[in-house]
């Protein structure tokens, strides 16, 4: 009977020193992922203040560099009435790609809109400026 007691004693002592084992691995494994956590996170910081930065200095050019807005004066109106084409209207090279031709055709559009622009003839322009942006975006 002792001998008995004694290997179970003796089994139960493995038991607690694999679990003691398992414990100590598991608490090293979540220290390290701990520390490998807060590395990243700093790094993200960092890489985030850096794009931040960029960000607001890009966005300072593009405000520095971006056109005036203005509204269309009669010679304007004038010229895209008198136009030949759709290209003159929007003052395109034949075969411009759709980026640069909805570009163009937005910023004219905010210039000859009948609500921003007084100039006489400005609905009808806006209107041939929509007809020919319809034609060379189709083809676009």
């Amino acid at each position: 009977m002792e001998k008995l007691k004694a290997a179970v004693a003796a089994a139960e002592q493995s038991r607690r020193q694999a679990q003691d084992t398992t414990r100590a691995c598991q608490d090293r494994d979540a220290a390290l992922l701990a520390q490998r956590r807060r590395r990243l996170e700093s790094g993200f910081a960092k890489v985030y203040e850096e794009a931040r930065k960029q960000a607001d200095a890009d966005l300072a050019a593009q405000r520095a560099s971006a056109p005036s807005l203005t509204f269309a004066d009669e010679a304007e109106v004038r010229r895209v009435l008198q136009a030949a084409s759709d290209h003159a209207v929007l003052q395109l090279p034949p075969g411009a790609n759709a980026a640069v031709l909805r570009k163009r055709y937005r910023q004219m559009a905010v210039s000859l809109h009948p609500d921003k622009s007084s100039a006489p003839g400005a609905a009808d322009a806006f209107h041939r400026l929509v007809t020919a942006y319809r034609n060379l975006a189709a083809f676009a």
